[in-house]
């Protein structure tokens, strides 16, 4: 069986490679469903209470981010700061616990944090379905979290999303001579350091594009002039 590949199978694969890459560069807005163990990417789900708007956020403290790259953590914190008129960052946060002797893994500290800090609101997040693979013609790497916001006094959560961003390098060769050029299509998407602040920057910008803007929430008499 030659290699080379009959013309209309050539074109097939063509337009699958086509059709799934374009699919990815969409992303569809879904309500967030717990028993599903991961989303259908590229679907972002999330869940927006009524308490939201009845009780918007006018600060909000960044927990301990669990599992997630430091550039998503920068990328999530700059996408709050227009959403929120208050943010308290992890650095932030960590200065004013060690000043008031607080232990933010118990409920009766966070209270007591919440009524020091004036800050109600509580941002949890966790990182979600990454992953990096690299092989000698493809290249993927996806970054993901899931992330919840808490009302501090009574844990309802108010707001809840989770996302994973994916991007490849490479493909499916279809001749002899684009071995090499996909291979070296996937190996310089492995070496791009920067595609981790695109991607970061792209995951947050997209989940909090189901987060209300609170500022605005909480200023009903603003006309905008």
């Amino acid at each position: 069986m030659t290699y080379f590949l009959a013309p209309a199978v050539k074109i097939f694969l063509t337009l699958c490679i086509i059709v799934l890459i374009t699919g990815c560069t969409q992303t569809k807005y879904a309500g967030l469903n717990e028993n599903t163990e991961r989303a259908s990417t590229p679907a972002l789900n999330f869940q927006l209470a009524d308490a939201f708007y009845k009780d918007p956020p006018d600060c909000i403290v960044i927990m301990p981010l669990k599992n997630i790259p430091s550039e998503v953590k920068s990328a999530l914190r700059k996408a709050l700061y227009v959403k929120v008129l208050r943010v308290i960052s992890g650095t932030e946060r960590s200065q004013m616990a060690r000043h008031w002797a607080i232990d933010l893994t118990h409920l009766g500290d966070r209270k007591t944090f919440s009524r020091l800090s004036k800050c109600r609101f509580a941002l949890e997040a966790e990182g979600w379905n990454n992953s990096e693979t690299h092989a000698v013609i493809w290249s993927q790497k996806s970054v993901g979290i899931k992330a919840t916001l808490r009302r501090i006094s009574d844990g309802l959560v108010v707001w809840q999303g989770r996302h994973v961003v994916e991007r490849s390098g490479g493909g499916l060769p279809l001749s002899p001579l684009s071995i090499a050029v996909q291979a070296f299509s996937a190996s310089r998407f492995a070496m791009d350091n920067d595609k981790s602040f695109s991607m970061a920057d792209d995951l947050a910008r997209h989940l909090l594009k189901t987060f209300p803007d609170s500022r605005w929430l909480l200023r009903p008499n603003l006309t905008g002039y």
